[in-house]
């Protein structure tokens, strides 16, 4: 029998349909302990390289993970 692994998550973000935050979901699925716990600080850094970066317009698209990168 394995143990359950302990898994530290950032604050928990109910999907609409499950109502269930999805890596919660995953890692409890895969019989692991998920523990989430809510954002304490966010703070922005790189913000001129970032700027110097986008401002070369060589790319054909972005991905953005989550709301706080969209923001930057």
């Amino acid at each position: 029998m394995t143990s359950r692994t302990n898994v530290l998550l950032r604050e928990p973000t109910p999907s609409s349909d499950s109502g269930q935050d999805r890596y919660e979901a995953i890692f409890t699925a895969e019989n692991n302990m998920p523990f989430s716990i809510p954002v304490l600080e966010v703070v922005l850094t790189n913000i001129n390289e970032l700027a110097s970066v986008t401002a070369q317009g060589d790319f054909d698209g972005a991905v953005m993970i989550s709301a706080r990168s969209c923001e930057a």
